[in-house]
């Protein structure tokens, strides 16, 4: 898919590291944290937030096929790699990504049919493969956001976890915050908006326990035929474990094929 080519060379540091990146994945790229427990269902919906959920409902919501071509940078506490990465979506759930090192050569394949979750990793022959419903992508980027969020994300819309209370909290000199519960008053997700602009700024997902699982900075949008995207994204989790995406082209197109969303051994 990413047909661009550059070298960078490589310190005996990041070697290591990306040795260790790939050893960890193999080993627990689909061991993971199968994602916390959707609810259903709504209690209570002040005005307030009604509003802000129709607006992020209607994002882009007719935008159902692209592509996109990026930069990466994977921070962990072990050290920090960079590189390209490119992508296919078709909303809401299949999804295609292949990922560059440091000097230009393929590291990783990831691809979602909406039923399974599929994975190559540089230097193995064998293909990992698990049931995409609730699979995070955890034990690759250090969040566990699945691959329905993500294709939010990179599509320009804010995910919404399904939850039993919604409400608006003004920040003071801040803008709003929609704050999403679910049972038993547990916080589900906080979606921080811009005062003068009503742009999200930054998205908190929160776990079953009720700990923030992952947050979502979002950079600066941007306009393409008449769609609104986020240029920057920054995942970071409470492990210190920080992937930084950013879009630098974006094609739309008509279809694309079921076989890209799947990999094959070769």
């Amino acid at each position: 898919m990413i047909k661009e080519e550059f070298s960078i060379p490589l310190s005996c540091h990041q070697r290591f590291f990306l040795t260790a990146v790939v050893i960890v994945i193999s080993i627990w790229l689909f061991t993971g944290c199968a994602g916390w427990q959707r609810l259903s269902g709504e209690m209570e919906v002040t005005p307030e937030a009604r509003e802000i959920l129709d607006r992020l409902a209607r994002q882009n919501i007719t935008l159902t096929h692209f592509k996109g071509l990026g930069a990466y940078r994977l921070q962990g506490p072990r050290g920090l790699i960079s590189g390209r990465m490119g992508w296919a979506c078709i909303r809401p759930d299949r999804f295609r990504t292949d990922i560059l090192d440091f000097s230009g050569r393929p590291f990783t394949t990831i691809a979602s049919n909406g039923q399974w979750l599929y994975a190559r990793l540089r230097g193995e022959n064998q293909i990992h493969k698990k049931p995409s419903t609730g699979t995070t992508l955890k034990r690759i980027i250090g969040t566990p956001v699945t691959v329905k969020d993500m294709i939010s994300f990179l599509s320009g819309r804010i995910p919404v976890q399904a939850y039993r209370e919604a409400r608006v909290r003004s920040d003071g000199e801040q803008g709003p915050v929609l704050i999403l519960k679910g049972k038993w008053n547990r916080p589900v997700e906080e979606v921080y908006f811009h005062k003068k602009t009503q742009s999200p700024m930054r998205v908190v997902i929160y776990a079953d326990s009720g700990a923030t699982a992952y947050q979502v900075d979002i950079g600066a949008r941007f306009n393409q035929n008449g769609y609104s995207f986020f240029r920057t994204l920054a995942f970071n989790d409470d492990q210190k474990n920080r992937l930084e995406m950013t879009l630098e082209k974006l094609w739309f197109v008509d279809d694309l094929p079921a076989s890209i969303f799947e990999i094959e051994n070769r």
